[in-house]
């Protein structure tokens, strides 16, 4: 799908329908046959089902808003998130309230390479399918090189370890994120979650 604007500007673009995937970078496709990593500030997941998400967004350093609608984005179908914000640089505010990630079994490097973010809604993902007992995906990586906002890792930590849908070890990687009284995990590290317990 291709479309050129007689002047320009910015534009609000809608896409309607069913459609597979999103893949911002035209990964096995023409290089050069886009500039949406550049110049797309925000991208609001509307209702459309969506079934694959990972790199859906890998590179794009205009990206600054990411949202989602509790009740509106279908997401139901989606498997696999790694990589999902890869290298979104500019990315500063993400709402993933409405995400449901039940099926979900890695987010590995999800925010890899995002520099520092407000996230709204981490809390709110469902780890009940995630990859159990496995350091190299699951959630690890998760925040490589990236740093999410104290109070929604808390809460995502204390929400992940309270669901009894979560399984009994997830290895996670919180990069250089921080959680209460300013402890930080070790960029690198592993948090296990063990027996619905975050350590």
């Amino acid at each position: 799908l291709t479309h050129t604007y007689s002047s320009t500007g910015t534009f609000t673009i809608t896409i309607t329908g069913l459609f597979y995937k999103i893949d911002t970078n035209a990964k096995g496709g023409s290089t050069g046959v886009t500039n949406f990593e550049s110049k797309v500030r925000t991208f609001y997941l509307g209702s459309a089902p969506v079934e694959e998400l990972e790199q859906a967004f890998d590179g794009c350093t205009g990206l600054t808003t990411f949202t989602t609608a509790k009740g509106v984005t279908n997401t139901s179908g989606v498997t696999n998130l790694t990589q999902m914000f890869n290298g979104c640089t500019g990315l500063t505010t993400v709402d993933v309230t409405g995400m449901d990630t039940s099926n979900v079994t890695t987010m590995y490097q999800m925010f890899k390479n995002v520099g520092t973010v407000s996230i709204t809604g981490l809390h709110t993902f469902s780890l009940k399918s995630i990859e159990a007992n496995n350091a190299a995906c699951g959630l690890a990586d998760m925040f490589d090189s990236a740093t999410c906002n104290v109070e929604e890792h808390e809460r995502a930590l204390i929400a992940w370890s309270n669901d009894t849908e979560t399984p009994d070890t997830v290895y996670y990687d919180m990069g250089s994120s921080q959680y209460g009284f300013g402890n930080s995990l070790a960029s690198g590290s592993s948090v296990p979650v063990v027996n619905n317990a975050a350590e």
